[in-house]
């Protein structure tokens, strides 16, 4: 069993100040998990100021869906 008092201890260690200057921060999150992939991937590529912070925290975090620092969940996994 996970020990909640453990695993909250390392979401508090996890550096998300990032997000508040993330192209997509003001976009409909659906748009990056559900949308077009080109269109999420555009925002990404063109706009974003913390796109390799986005890209790591989705490969530290595991993250197995939607488009992160402009990249999908199979390109991550072959990098």
């Amino acid at each position: 069993m996970i020990n909640p008092e453990i695993h909250r201890e390392e979401e508090a260690t996890i550096d998300t100040s990032w997000f508040k200057d993330a192209a997509c921060a003001d976009q409909a999150t659906n748009l990056f998990f559900e949308g077009p992939v080109h269109l999420a991937q555009r925002i990404c590529m063109t706009q974003c100021v913390v796109r390799e912070e986005c890209y790591k925290y989705a490969v530290n975090n595991n993250e197995q869906f939607g488009v992160w620092g402009g990249v999908i969940f199979s390109q991550r996994r072959k990098k």
